[in-house]
């Protein structure tokens, strides 16, 4: 059985939210270069737990509203959908800009998350190790980026480049431009915040990831108190796509808070 999804309205944003299973709640942030939409990786999830999955504002269709500048605008948005939503005990799960933005909001609300999961997270500027300028990418060959495996990358290159998606694919790209395009993809601020983190932090990446280097995830561990890290292998950009059992059991004690 799939999701059930529901509207809420949130700073002004008619915000689409999807639901499915029962238990303590996992608030899954996609990124930006992530696929819009419900993956087998959440039902997996749904077996144990309820998966809510908002839909961040200027994105999947969702006009840009006048307030979003930068990310640390995505996680108050978000602070208020927890609100709405009366959410406690969270398990936060955030994926490349969503991690970011979780991470943000990780320092700002500690009482109501009892674990955080950062996937490949963006937001950190780490010298050597700078990340793909999807910018400067075609749609085609960003999707060769993000996975390890050529042939899934080519599969969900000709499920999601379809002419008739095109202006949600540049709807898209125009708000993640808002957010990351200066500086590319971090808040120099961000690293000086970080310790405020309170909840167990699990910190997970591809070790073949094109799009942000593995590299980054030491400089996410020194940062954030008692943080964890997994790395999996043969693995790009999207492990929930491409490696999603090796991601779930990476997830075990974030699941388990």
């Amino acid at each position: 059985m799939g999701p059930t999804q529901t509207r809420l309205d949130i700073c002004g944003v008619s915000t689409p939210i999807l639901r499915a299973g029962r238990g303590a709640p996992v608030l899954v942030l996609e990124g930006a270069t992530n696929v819009e939409g419900w993956l087998p990786f959440y039902d997996a999830l749904a077996q144990t737990h309820e998966v809510i999955l908002p839909t961040h504002p200027g994105y999947a269709g969702q006009p840009a509203p006048e307030w979003l500048d930068r990310v640390a605008d995505l996680a108050n948005f978000h602070l208020d959908l927890m609100d709405a939503l009366d959410l406690r005990d969270v398990r936060l799960l955030g994926f490349s800009l969503g991690g970011w933005t979780a991470a943000e909001l990780a320092t700002r609300e500690r009482s109501r998350i009892a674990a955080l999961a950062l996937v490949a997270p963006s937001g950190l500027y780490v010298p050597g190790a700078e990340p793909l300028d999807v910018f400067l990418r075609t749609d085609e060959q960003l999707f060769d980026d993000l996975f390890f495996d050529p042939a899934l990358a080519a599969q969900w290159r000709e499920a999601r480049t379809a002419p008739d998606s095109e202006d949600l694919r540049l709807q898209s790209k125009v708000t993640t431009a808002k957010l990351a395009w200066n500086p590319r993809w971090y808040d120099p601020h961000l690293r000086k915040w970080l310790h405020r983190v309170r909840a167990p932090t699990t910190i997970v990446w591809g070790a073949d990831d094109a799009f942000l280097p593995c590299a980054h995830v030491e400089e996410w561990r020194k940062l954030i108190p008692g943080a964890q890290t997994k790395i999996i292998s043969a693995c790009g950009h999207h492990p929930q796509i491409e490696q999603p059992e090796a991601l779930r059991a990476a997830l075990a004690s974030f699941l388990s808070a």
